[in-house]
């Protein structure tokens, strides 16, 4: 036969931690730190008091250090800073595809008429003697020269990324 054996838990009181707390004026001698200096931070910090209350330990040590919540907004805001420089920097650096298209398109008419007119304009440089024979031979340059431009833009299309919906 199994014997019950009666257990009662015991509770430990946990010693009650002792509050630092003194004025501003005793935490600046206490931490050499010039009265100013301690109610600046303090101030800073965001922590309100009264002329000769007493502060806590931990609200000193918070404002003094920065504390560690502060400088991780810090380095969070700073982060964030950083990145939306980078967006705003690649905002600038793109360009809508609209517009890419319309200069490409507006650039290539525009060459393709100096193309058209080279023939009438050169062929008297080219040979002086005999600028009917020289505009002939530029428009028959002009002719096989179109098809192949023609084809090699179609193929770079075709290897280009598609424009974005």
């Amino acid at each position: 036969m199994r014997r019950k054996i009666n257990f009662k838990p015991v509770f430990r009181r946990r010693p009650r931690a002792v509050a630092l707390a003194g004025t501003i004026y005793n935490w600046s001698i206490e931490l050499d730190f010039a009265h100013a200096t301690v109610t600046k931070r303090l101030r800073i910090a965001g922590i309100q008091f009264k002329k000769g209350q007493k502060i806590p330990a931990r609200h000193i040590l918070a404002a003094l250090t920065g504390g560690y919540d502060m400088s991780r907004a810090r380095i969070m805001m700073a982060r964030a800073r950083i990145l939306e420089l980078k967006l705003a920097q690649m905002e600038r650096d793109l360009i809508p595809w609209e517009e890419v298209e319309k200069t490409i398109s507006t650039t290539a008419m525009s060459v393709r008429h100096r193309l058209d007119s080279l023939p009438a304009e050169a062929a008297y440089l080219c040979n002086p003697s005999d600028p009917e024979h020289a505009r002939k031979a530029l428009e028959d340059w002009l002719a096989r020269s179109l098809p192949l431009i023609r084809a090699e833009t179609a193929r770079l299309r075709a290897a280009s990324p598609s424009p974005p919906a």
